[in-house]
């Protein structure tokens, strides 16, 4: 799946395979193992012998949505261009190479001129791909990663207990992988969620209004069915045409979305349509007492602000639970007695996906090892941690929505180290460090797949299918690392 990515996504430029926290590789993989693996060898093998059980099939599916989005947008799509764009695109006009080259060390980008020329205009016929000059960047942005994605899971699984098992996170998005994954019953070939009538039903409403659009983008003949109304367009007057700003108000139907709604709690769902209408009214209001702040300068600076507050009130919320990791880690093996326990209980983090004691070290460890990366790189000392602060900040806030607002698709209008900016100036961050920060897009420029909640997603599979969680940690860990190197 990751081999085929690229060239599905760049090359044909269909529909992507990854993009989000439910990807159709991961759903289409699973639908290719159940209907063209499982049926046949169900039906003509004795007793099936050979088809993948549900417990199979799920950490299939736990390691096709963890690396699916590395060769896409979670990682390498943005991360080789930038590797050499620096360079290509420097210009006598841009005077790139007097006032950005310097401050980007060597050791990070490809330098070689023909490597560089050839990744945007391509090879000649014959001449073999210039590995080389690649090597040595690539490996230290794919150990980088790898230190990221520990430290991203070592976070993951001291949250892990608290959303699960306390706060009782629903965790939408498992819940259609599971079912597709779900054991038959005996000499049946499929389980019962394909038998089920109702799905089907639901099925032929959005296939049959896709096919008829589909054929009417080829053949203009065929009607078009439209599935979005722009709201918008009737609000031409001031201040209600701003309505019509990013985002725009708009009616769609979109089925996978209805689909995922379906599994919401009531108050997660209320609470996305209330206030995206409450953010569309401060731009009405905004321009009716005429504030000249931009959509996009109004959403960022609320949204930062607002994940400033959010962290401290998960952490707080789950502060017990907090406790309890740093006495675990410290030997202290008991919990302490609170209004409702008065004996203390025994800490077990024997099912975690890594005991507390590594994943308190691995946090600490992994956020030093970060730094010290960014420092050698050139960034001042004080900017890495910031920002690397407000990266796992941005983390903790976007996998919350993942995994318990059930969000296909997150993003976060800002970049990490605008909290820097935009409270002290880029002045402040100093030529060097700028320079360097600008690969953060390369990471950041896409949070749809951002790796926390795939973690906390492959926990939660693992309970449904009751295999232990710290089982599947090494299989993840491969899965990142082929992903990585395909």
């Amino acid at each position: 799946m990751c081999a085929i990515t690229p060239y599905n996504n760049y090359f044909l430029q269909n529909t992507k395979i990854a993009g989000n926290h439910l990807p159709v590789g991961s759903i289409f993989g699973l639908l290719f193992l159940v209907f063209l693996v499982n049926v046949p060898l169900r039906k003509f093998m004795r007793r099936g012998r050979f088809a993948f059980s549900a417990l199979e099939l799920t950490v299939i599916w736990m390691m096709l949505i963890v690396a699916v989005g590395i060769p896409s947008m979670g990682l390498l799509q943005f991360l080789l261009p930038s590797l050499v764009a620096v360079r290509y695109f420097a210009t006598t006009e841009n005077d790139w190479a007097e006032t950005l080259h310097p401050h980007i060390p060597e050791w990070l980008v490809v330098t070689d001129a023909r490597a560089v020329t050839d990744f945007y205009e391509g090879i000649a016929p014959g001449e073999s791909v210039p590995w080389i000059p690649w090597i040595k960047p690539l490996l230290i942005w794919g150990l980088f990663a790898l230190v990221f994605y520990f430290t991203t899971l070592c976070l993951s699984t001291i949250l892990r207990k608290q959303w699960v098992e306390r706060e009782r996170f629903s965790f939408p998005l498992i819940q259609i992988p599971v079912q597709l994954a779900a054991e038959p019953a005996s000499g049946t070939l499929l389980n019962a969620f394909f038998k089920n009538k109702l799905l089907w039903a639901g099925m032929v409403l959005p296939v049959v209004l896709h096919l008829i659009n589909g054929l009417h983008a080829h053949f203009p003949n065929v009607p078009e069915i439209p599935l979005i109304y722009n709201i918008h367009r009737a609000f031409t007057e001031k201040p209600w045409h701003t309505l019509g700003w990013w985002p725009a108000m708009r009616f769609v139907i979109y089925f996978s979305v209805i689909g995922i709604a379906a599994l919401l709690t009531l108050e997660v769902s209320f609470s996305l349509w209330f206030f995206f209408i409450f953010f569309k009214i401060q731009y009405i209001i905004m321009k009716a007492i005429g504030l000249g702040i931009g959509p996009w300068v109004s959403c960022s600076r609320q949204v930062m602000g607002g994940y400033l507050v959010f962290v401290p009130a998960v952490f707080w919320i789950g502060r017990e639970h907090i406790v309890t990791v740093f006495r675990k880690t410290f030997g202290l093996g008991h919990a302490r007695t609170t209004a409702t326990t008065t004996a203390k209980q025994p800490i077990d983090d024997s099912n975690e996906p890594v005991s507390y004691r590594i994943a308190r070290h691995g946090v600490i460890l992994g956020f030093i090892t970060l730094i010290v990366f960014l420092v050698i790189a050139g960034i001042t000392t004080w900017v890495a941690v910031v920002t690397l602060l407000s990266i796992f900040i941005t983390s903790v806030v976007l996998s919350w929505m993942v995994v318990n607002g059930g969000l296909l698709l997150v993003q976060a209008p800002f970049f990490p180290s605008e909290y820097i900016d935009i409270t002290l100036g880029s002045n402040a961050v100093g030529h060097k460090s700028l320079a360097v920060l600008s690969f953060q897009r390369t990471f950041l420029r896409d949070w749809g797949e951002l790796m926390m909640p795939n973690f906390l997603h492959r926990f939660k599979a693992a309970d449904e299918v009751q295999v232990a969680r710290r089982r599947i940690v090494p299989i993840l860990g491969i899965a990142i690392v082929i992903a990585i190197l395909i």
